[in-house]
């Protein structure tokens, strides 16, 4: 008698949809204050009551890190697209709730992380292949961190039993897009509870750039920003913002760039959601990258509008990754205009934290400007800025406006007189090349021109 072999793909279809209905269990519709979401007292106070009504079970992972709750619920959307691209082994485990002093897992994924391997600390990989060697579980880890894959499959030197056991990624693709003569890539990626992660990867003649996010959706509320205008989701566990470089990683292994190098060489936290909101989270991603993925730290940059807090912590982690300031107005009114955080945060805040990052670490300051017409592409706001990026010894990025549909602003027509007036203003100016346009690769554009599946 013939019994049928489940493949890779099959096996993702099949666990990827008793994933999502599971989550239904886990769906609160609560939202969120960014400004509890990084382990403060209110965070700790609100995983502490829960503790106590029984709503969350006390973890037995080890006794130096603090696991409490915060109250990142997302709101889950009912609706979606058909998927333009699938690959096997991709399913999602990921929950609401979750703030630790270093994390580990959420709760959704403390019930799950047995089978999704992205989704569980390094050091826990044994959990996942119980009655195992320890070598099986170093093989993981390496092909996880080391040489990644694109399905489970491929880890040819895991028995079959071993791959059967694990999903690969805490993602299914739905939808994949290619510009630039196949050099500039953008992923949609669809977690199990709907949550919308989007990754590009930009590929060079002498190196290839992953830009990465670290939360579905955004709080900060950015009047030009394509992801600002849906809102916040939830924040991106850890292993979910590592596994958009692995999956980079693997795609450049096997299916490649035209003239471009077959690995990751920079990792960008551009996309969507602020990392220094979801600071923990992101702390942790790039601790996997360092000294898991023995990526450089130097070829790690963060992206923030301001988060002073943030900078802050992250000027005394050990890590020297690059800092850009996502200025865009280089005077309070407007600025507080175009970033609502500016109230909390104002520019002096911000270029003092700035300032202090680069004298702690020796790492030059990158300053991003997103030139919209009639808006801040004046001379007097070139001046300004010229002024804040001397003082900071900085390198100022222009980058063309990429428009979106619900922003009322449009790109300028002035970007080479406003960096001409930067350079002659003695700054470091360049001209950020805008790729894959034609394929909506801002943060937040693909997510808005494809419709969302229900799951």
């Amino acid at each position: 008698m013939q019994h049928e072999i489940e493949t890779g793909t099959d096996r993702t279809e099949r666990r990827f949809q008793q994933h999502a209905q599971t989550f239904a269990v886990y769906r609160t519709g609560a939202r969120s204050d960014p400004e509890h979401t990084d382990g403060n007292n209110h965070t700790q106070r609100h995983g502490q009551q829960q503790l106590r009504r029984g709503e969350l079970q006390p973890t037995k992972r080890r006794t130096d890190h603090q696991h409490v709750a915060d109250d990142g619920n997302r709101n889950p959307k009912g609706h979606g697209h058909p998927q333009t691209r699938e690959l096997g082994g991709a399913q999602s485990v990921v929950g609401p709730l979750n703030e630790t002093t270093h994390p580990r897992e959420s709760r959704f994924a403390r019930s799950y992380h047995g089978s999704v391997t992205y989704l569980a600390h390094p050091d826990d990989l044994s959990d996942l292949l119980p009655g195992e060697p320890g070598y099986r579980v170093d093989q993981l880890r390496r092909w996880l961190y080391v040489t990644p894959v694109l399905d489970v499959d491929q880890m040819t030197n895991l028995p079959r039993h071993v791959r059967e056991r694990l999903d690969l990624w805490p993602f299914t693709v739905e939808a994949e897009r290619v510009a630039d003569s196949g050099r500039t890539v953008k992923w949609l990626f669809r977690a199990a509870d709907g949550a919308a992660i989007e990754t590009v990867l930009i590929g060079y003649d002498d190196r290839a750039t992953v830009c990465i996010s670290s939360q579905a959706g955004c709080a900060l509320g950015c009047t030009f920003c394509a992801t600002g205008q849906f809102g916040f989701e939830r924040h991106l566990e850890p292993g979910e913002i590592v596994a958009q470089v692995a999956f980079a990683r693997a795609h450049l292994r096997s299916v490649g760039m035209p003239e471009v190098p077959d690995r990751v060489t920079n990792v960008v936290f551009m996309g969507m959601g602020e990392p220094l909101v979801n600071y923990e989270r992101v702390r942790e991603a790039i601790r996997r990258m360092v000294e898991e993925m023995h990526m450089s730290a130097r070829s790690i940059t963060v992206s923030t509008v301001g988060i002073v807090p943030g900078i802050r912590r992250l000027t005394a982690d050990p890590w020297p990754v690059n800092l850009a300031v996502s200025l865009h107005a280089a005077d309070d009114e407007l600025r507080t205009s175009l970033v609502p955080i500016n109230a909390r945060y104002p520019l002096t805040d911000v270029e003092a934290a700035a300032a202090d990052y680069f004298a702690a670490k020796g790492r030059r300051i990158s300053i991003e400007w997103t030139l919209m017409d009639g808006v801040n592409d004046s001379d007097e706001q070139a001046d300004r800025l010229a002024v804040i990026a001397r003082r900071l010894k900085a390198h100022v990025n222009v980058i063309s406006m990429n428009p979106t549909p619900l922003s009322p602003f449009e790109p300028s027509e002035r970007i080479e007189r406003f960096l001409d007036r930067l350079q002659r203003g003695g700054v470091n100016a360049t001209r950020r090349v805008n790729r894959g346009r034609e394929i909506d690769a801002a943060c937040g554009q693909l997510r808005a021109s494809v419709p969302l599946k229900g799951i």
